[in-house]
């Protein structure tokens, strides 16, 4: 009996390092989301500027090609960053559904109904 614990126990601690680099790389991926995208663009989507600054659109184009060349985790990760954010944060929606428009912006966007497994 006991020599069966000994690989099952291999397995679970292989399955929680999974869940651990996943998570990790989630809060990684939201920490460049928010220094990039979500802080420049303070300005425009959580108060009274009409046009996002030159910074926030770069910051943003920078995320949208990060977006563009990542495998499925990262893009999920991403995506999950900036849902959250629209769920979490007093984001003007109305504000952040242009934002793709007045950025270039092809692959992101900051809406709370947004499918991040697709």
């Amino acid at each position: 009996m006991s020599s069966n614990i000994i690989p099952t126990y291999s397995v679970l601690v292989l399955i929680l390092m999974s869940v651990c680099f996943v998570l990790a790389n989630a809060d990684a991926e939201c920490e460049y989301v928010n220094s990039n995208l979500l802080i420049p663009c303070e300005g425009f989507l959580m108060s009274g500027s009409d046009s996002p600054n030159t910074a926030c659109c770069n910051g943003a184009q920078i995320i949208d090609k990060q977006f563009q060349e990542s495998d499925c985790p990262d893009r999920e990760a991403i995506c999950l960053c900036l849902k959250n954010a629209a769920q979490t944060l007093p984001i003007d929606l109305q504000k952040a559904a242009k934002l793709p428009a007045l950025c270039n912006l092809t692959y992101i966007s900051i809406d709370p109904n947004i499918d991040c497994s697709k």
